[in-house]
């Protein structure tokens, strides 16, 4: 006899029953999400986990949105660190401020090179948004975490 006292949020709109979550271990949290089927009609746990860079690769399964889920958080994760990096050599610049006391290294890339990165990493993100849409992936409810 199934128990009529299950919780709203540990069921699925499907009627099926919500593992529960085992700690704070994330990879094998990521695991978990990673190899559940992807439906974009359903609810899926890949959208309740904050992702974070280390984690995305638990997505790289034979789920090709998946797959697009994961390359479209490794991107984003790694232009939000560069547009934060940027702005905090900008700061330095402004304010005659050495950037190694902000960031704790001094960067041998020129800020000219790093800018034309982000840019060209903007304009990336920009595509994989525009296929998103077009193969009915929801990037809007995917969490991450810099």
């Amino acid at each position: 006899m199934e128990n009529a006292y299950k919780s709203k949020d540990k069921v699925k709109p499907t009627g099926e029953e919500i593992p529960p979550k085992k700690g704070k271990d994330h990879a094998k949290d990521a695991y978990e999400y990673a190899t559940a089927p992807l439906s974009k009609d359903e609810y899926d746990p890949i959208y309740d986990k904050v992702w974070e860079l280390d984690d995305t690769a638990t997505l790289m399964t034979e789920d090709y949105r998946k797959r697009f889920i994961a390359e479209y958080l490794q991107a984003k994760i790694r232009y939000e660190r560069l547009r934060i990096f940027l702005a905090k050599w900008r700061a330095c610049q402004l304010k005659d401020i050495n950037i190694r006391d902000v960031v704790g290294f001094v960067p041998t890339t020129p800020l000219s090179v790093l800018e034309d990165q982000a840019e060209f990493m903007d304009r990336y993100l920009r595509v994989l948004e525009v296929r998103a849409a077009i193969d009915d992936i929801d990037l809007k409810r995917i969490k991450y975490r810099l």
